[in-house]
């Protein structure tokens, strides 16, 4: 302690002395006799064996200065007097004495990441959302100005205080904005990055205060068991259980997913727009999963299809009044537990025919249709049928 001004002391003896003054009470092993009244200057002396310090919780002079040590009640601790015009609340915050690297000065209240080293101290810049490069590096909020080139402090952890905060309501949560170095209330949205800076304790113009706690977001190939290469559009990811982690994997178009035998109840691949080539498991039939035939010979002829979903176009022999025809469609796609749905799409008279699917069996199903006028039809009706992938398991 290279000089400490001691009001109103009272007996410093060989065992245990005590000073009253900003300190109420100082207790020291070993020490010197210290007058009972008036003012002690301690110039270039050091006090060893202390075993406690008290400070007067009430102090007169709370005036702010470099190397001063004071309680302060309002917030419950001691307050440091640091370099310039900071004070540190010990206990409470965090700071951090950085160079200004930004190329102009940096504001108090504005947002830094670290930029690089420079002389022993971190050298920062104004952080942005919207780069990466920036926003992955945000280490905390300057508490005072700092001209170019020079050194100052920043808050990592606690309060950074007397700042504008009159946009903000209180207890708002506060974000790195896509404005360099400024603040915000509104999350960022992919691909800007989501940095979450603290909260707003006071909202004012020229005495606001804002909680800083950091905690910057992270990407997807940021994650501890995800290894992302070579990134390309449309992009899946996909579980390595030999390298038991995530990864990227094939383009989305024209990708081989599953089995490349339809009757699995598997889709194949994707075709360049996206859209499903084979059946997916479930009943859905995209493009290239369909296709039609015509039934020659008669009503009753057998047709092979196998697609999840075609058209039927039935051949134009008469069918009798009030008569049902029934006839097979082999499909390779069906299996025994899996439902049909079919219905007259177009051809024939309207509102003159039933349809519907007499039964099902693995690789086939059987339809039937009727003609319920009271006359005899000799039209091709256009049958539409979808296969849906059915378990009683």
């Amino acid at each position: 302690m290279a000089q400490q001004v001691l009001q109103n002391a009272v007996s410093f003896g060989t065992q245990r002395s005590q000073i009253n003054s900003n300190f109420s009470e100082l207790y020291s092993v070993a020490g010197t006799t210290v007058t009972t009244s008036g003012v002690e200057t301690l110039s270039n002396k050091t006090l060893t064996n202390v075993e406690s310090t008290t400070f007067d919780t009430t102090p007169v002079n709370t005036t702010r200065a470099t190397g001063k040590l004071v309680w302060n009640d309002t917030d419950g601790t001691l307050d440091l007097g640091l370099k310039g015009a900071v004070t540190l609340q010990i206990g409470q915050e965090q700071v951090l004495r950085v160079t200004n690297k930004s190329g102009t000065t940096l504001v108090d209240g504005e947002v830094v990441y670290v930029l690089g080293s420079l002389g022993g101290r971190l050298t920062v810049d104004r952080a942005d959302a919207n780069i990466e490069a920036t926003s992955s590096h945000t280490i905390g909020i300057v508490t005072e100005n700092i001209l170019n080139n020079q050194e100052g402090f920043i808050t990592v952890s606690g309060l950074v205080r007397d700042i504008n905060t009159s946009a903000f309501t209180e207890g708002a949560t506060l974000y790195l904005s896509t404005t360099a170095g400024a603040l915000t209330t509104t999350r960022p949205t992919a691909p800007d990055n989501a940095v979450f800076l603290g909260f707003v304790v006071r909202s004012h113009a020229t005495l606001g205060s804002i909680y800083v706690n950091v905690i910057n977001g992270y990407e997807l190939s940021e994650l501890h068991d995800v290894n992302i290469t070579s990134i390309q559009d449309k992009q899946l990811l996909r579980w390595n259980n030999t390298n038991s982690r995530w990864e990227n994997t094939g383009n989305i178009d024209a990708i081989a997913i599953g089995s490349t035998t339809p009757s699995t109840g598997v889709f194949t691949t994707l075709n360049t727009t996206g859209a499903l080539s084979q059946l997916v498991k479930g009943g859905y039939s995209g493009t290239g999963s369909g296709s039609t035939i015509v039934q020659s010979t008669s009503k009753s002829t057998t047709v092979t299809l196998s697609k999840p979903s075609g058209q039927i176009t039935v051949n134009g022999a008469a069918l009798a009044a009030n008569t049902t025809v029934l006839f097979t469609c082999t499909n390779t796609v069906v299996e025994a537990n899996d439902t049909i749905i079919i219905n007259r799409k177009s051809g024939g008279t309207d509102g003159a025919y039933q349809v519907w699917v007499d039964s099902v069996s693995s690789g086939s199903f059987v339809i039937a249709i009727r003609n319920i006028t009271a006359g005899s039809l000799s039209e091709s009706p256009v049958l539409q049928f979808n296969v849906i992938k059915g378990s009683i398991a």
